[in-house]
């Protein structure tokens, strides 16, 4: 059975790994006041550059339903099933939008909640791209990427504390997601 595997773009999984493991890449949204780009369009430092000039950090936008129908439609014709990995539905309405889009594909189509960001999610890409390519079903991957959502711990440390107050923080939060 040929398994696909897709992410969104907040797996934060290098490009040399994408392109090695095959992985379909669903390009999440950031938006600059009245402009969108697709996550990768965008340099880090047009990000800083705007955050400076502007004052304020830009947004992201999770996709729509209508975005996931067809990313599912282009990567699903290959394959026999197709796994697809959301940033947390803690943290996005993502996970809500592919889950909706995937049942028009008859049980063809499984999303999973990573329960994680960055790359907590794109490590449980990657196992499930290695168990693909060892012959699991999609059963077996599913059930065992979900086991394995509780040991993934996403964490950071900013440089500075200006970005999360511009963001409405006024102490920096720590931000658990657990089951």
């Amino acid at each position: 059975m040929k398994i696909k595997i897709t992410s969104d773009s907040t797996c934060d999984l290098s490009n040399e790994q994408i392109e090695q493991n095959k992985i379909g890449i669903f390009r999440l949204s950031v938006v600059f006041g009245e402009k969108s780009y697709k996550d990768g369009e965008l340099s880090p430092q047009d990000i800083f550059d705007f955050v400076k000039d502007s004052g304020t950090l830009p947004k992201t936008a999770a996709g729509s339903q209508t975005e996931y129908f067809e990313f599912f439609t282009e990567n699903v014709s290959d394959c026999d099933a197709l796994i697809h990995f959301n940033i947390s539905a803690q943290a996005s309405s993502s996970y809500s939008a592919a889950s909706k889009a995937a049942e028009e594909f008859g049980g063809k189509v499984f999303v999973v909640d990573s329960r994680a960001l960055s790359t907590g999610q794109g490590l449980l890409v990657l196992k499930a791209c290695g168990m693909a390519e060892e012959g699991y079903s999609v059963a077996e991957i599913v059930e065992t990427v979900n086991s394995l959502r509780v040991k993934v711990n996403t964490s950071f440390v900013p440089d500075a504390l200006d970005y999360p107050h511009k963001g409405g923080r006024n102490t920096l939060g720590v931000l658990f997601i657990s089951e």
